[in-house]
């Protein structure tokens, strides 16, 4: 089973809520304009200056596998005075093209087609403010707060600013939309009409490069929306293309920026003319679209879909149209480049979870995986699409539990599980698995003999079910979690920094940062918890926000500056790069499996100074690509601890000399975010 090609699946799902993806990238769809037409006439008289998609416009293109539109439409007609109510009439129009595209599954990027501006003044110049801008936000954000298939597309193309004005404006927006308690994927512009290829220029002031990466975004749920166009200037005003590769080539250096910051981005207007896609020698425009394609899935840790300048009712002949021709006349005619980019869009994928089919994902659908389990043949049950039922396929299923499909436009749900309903489940998927799977490497179950002098109270839980056990928020059967990390400061955690014995004044190398608690690496410490605790589970969610480097957990901490002035006494699980699971005995004491291959010679083994303190993990290979957020999960039960990361099995011990203490997080060198510190009490009679 390929967990790392698995769990890309399941971050997909839980992004764009439409079921796993065959494309390199999840999002892939078209603007549909309309609404943004007649900016001269504002408001406008609604079909005269401007119209709304039709439902047989979404039709067509979701038959053509479209599973993301871009919806522009003007600020000034659905506000008509800044900080006044949503204009009820426009609402309507606007909610009605939602409405029925995201029943049919289709993603909805909201575009307030607006240029950084409002009735022609600039957001944040004096005549609008920023405060105006969060109030249209936190207006629009509370009516579709609950539709996970909206997406938030701040402004379009900002310009003629400053960037560090709009970097302004942007925050306080995406501030007001999560005061609104939604936590849709907000969708940035930068400065300078948002290009790719000038996104590390300074000709308009200080770079999009330089300043957006001043994003706050209390949810951590945001993207970098560009756009591309291929003349010379990069407008998109002629059909002009520079070069097959011009496309791909002004990509890179945003692309580089985008994964050096840790960031996704989304491709939300490119274009080639019509007149451009053919065989011909002068028609180059397949092969730029192409080349520029190719790059965005080959770099698709960075990019996470795109949509084409493009279609609409009222463009006629223009020159960029995706729109068929007859579409109203019933027998709709393909354009040239709907041709080309349809092998491209991804689809709309059925309600991930329904293994039955029944518009529900309920009960009765752990029942068909159930029955399903194992095979390869009968893939009722295989929503990961991996070509097996297996418990992946639960974890999807857990995940969408309570979906129900839209029939008339409206996102519905059934009442949430109750813990026990899901502990009982639980149970028969543990037993359903160790039953009919006899790979039990692939399970995560231990390979090795026992310890030697070890006396194991249980065996681990395999590495697969350890996945569903820690996607749940709560864990009724043992005890309740307790978030160590609130989200909001470091309460219930005190600081021991070395450096501060001289200088009181000196850094804190730990801050909260937009909603993550961040070990800055420098100066040296550790950030320790106020309590203590014995018989738990940890789960950890960490990423090197910039150059890898090294970190740990701690448990069963107690003595402070144990070792070298600066180390409490305590097991350490290693974070580092390329060694995450690794523990290191300081002033504590483990045995392993394989201590000598493990460990080094028995003669050399201590818990100070340079005695041979490290024990190594059992794979070495369990972390994700730099950037992405890995999970750890540390079970400390009795005597014992086991270690898990990104789902597979690294380490485990057993007579460890300390059985409770604090836990403790270090600062050791290298930046990293925490998004997730939950401990989970093990009641001492669930270990019978």
């Amino acid at each position: 089973m390929d967990f790392r090609n698995a769990r890309r699946a399941l971050a997909c799902m839980s992004l764009i809520a439409t079921g796993s993806v065959a494309a390199a990238v999840p999002l892939t769809g078209v603007n549909l304009a309309g609404a943004d037409f007649g900016e001269n006439h504002l408001p406008g008289t609604y079909n005269i200056d401007y119209t709304y998609p039709a439902a047989a416009e979404v039709d067509y293109y979701v038959g053509k596998d479209v599973n993301t539109i871009r919806l522009p439409f003007r600020w000034e007609r659905l506000q008509r005075l800044a900080g006044a109510a949503l204009d009820a009439a426009e609402f309507a129009r606007l909610d009605a093209v939602v409405d029925y595209a995201t029943a049919q599954g289709v993603q909805v990027l909201l575009d307030p087609h607006n240029y950084a501006r409002y009735f022609g003044d600039v957001i944040g110049g004096g005549v609008v403010s920023n405060d105006d801008f969060a109030d249209f936000w936190s207006r629009l954000a509370t009516q579709y707060r609950d539709n996970p298939r909206v997406m938030f597309g701040l402004v379009n193309e900002p310009n003629s600013m400053p960037t560090e004005q709009w970097l302004s404006a942007a925050n306080a927006a995406i501030a007001a939309i999560r005061a609104a308690g939604a936590n849709n994927t907000v969708f940035v512009p930068g400065n300078a009409w948002s290009g790719a290829h000038s996104w590390n220029q300074s000709w308009y002031g200080a770079s999009n490069a330089q300043v957006m990466t001043g994003i706050v975004d209390p949810a951590n749920n945001y993207v970098i929306e560009v756009h591309q166009y291929l003349n010379g200037n990069s407008s998109g005003a002629d059909s002009e293309i520079v070069s097959e590769t011009i496309g791909q080539e002004r990509l890179v250096a945003f692309t580089n920026w985008a994964r050096t910051n840790n960031l996704r981005a989304f491709l939300g207007e490119f274009a080639v003319a019509n007149s451009t896609v053919g065989d011909a020698a002068n028609q180059v425009g397949d092969e730029a679209i192409n080349h520029m394609l190719d790059y965005m899935e080959a770099n698709d840790d960075v990019w996470l879909g795109w949509t084409w300048w493009a279609g609409g009712p009222w463009w006629g002949e223009y020159q960029f149209t995706i729109e068929p021709q007859n579409l109203n006349g019933g027998n709709p005619t393909d354009r040239p480049v709907m041709n080309l980019i349809e092998p491209r869009l991804v689809g709309i994928s059925e309600l991930p979870g329904d293994y039955n089919g029944d518009g529900a994902v309920n009960v009765a659908d752990y029942t068909t995986w159930r029955d399903n389990f194992g095979s390869a043949d009968d893939l009722n049950g295989n929503g990961i699409n991996d070509g097996a039922v297996n418990v992946l396929d639960y974890v999807l299923w857990k995940q969408q539990f309570g979906q129900v499909a839209p029939a008339s436009g409206t996102l519905q749900g059934v009442p949430e599980p109750t813990a026990r309903t899901f502990a009982t489940v639980l149970l028969a998927v543990s037993l359903l698995v160790w039953r009919r799977t006899g790979n039990k490497e692939e399970l995560g179950l231990p390979q090795h003999k026992p310890l030697e002098g070890a006396i194991m109270v249980r065996a681990p839980i395999p590495a697969t079910i350890m996945c569903v056990l820690a996607s749940f928020s709560v864990a009724k059967e043992d005890g309740d979690v307790v978030k160590l990390f609130n989200g909001d400061n470091l309460d219930g955690w005190r600081m021991d920094v070395p450096a501060f014995d001289d200088n009181p004044s000196a850094p804190q190398p730990f801050i909260v940062r937009s909603g993550l608690l961040v070990s800055l690496g420098t100066p040296g410490g550790h950030l320790i918890t106020d309590d203590e605790f014995d018989n738990y589970r940890l789960d950890v969610e960490y990423r090197f926000a910039g150059r890898p480097g090294n970190c740990g957990v701690l448990v069963h901490s107690r003595k402070p500056r144990r070792l070298y002035d600066m180390f409490p006494q305590s097991i350490e699980v290693q974070m580092m790069h390329k060694n995450a699971g690794d523990f290191w005995c300081i002033g504590e004491d483990i045995i392993v499996e394989n201590m000598v291959e493990r460990r080094g010679p028995k003669e050399t083994w201590g818990v100070d100074g340079n005695k041979a303190r490290r024990i190594k993990n059992l794979t070495d290979d369990s972390e994700n690509p730099v950037g992405e957020w890995n999970s750890m999960t540390i079970e400390c039960v009795d005597d014992e601890v086991t270690v898990w990361v990104n789902c597979e099995l690294v380490n485990r011990g057993a007579n460890c000399t300390a059985a409770k203490g604090a836990i403790a997080l270090q600062a050791e060198g290298s930046e990293v975010e925490f998004r997730r510190v939950d401990l989970t009490p093990i009641k001492h009679e669930n270990l019978e």
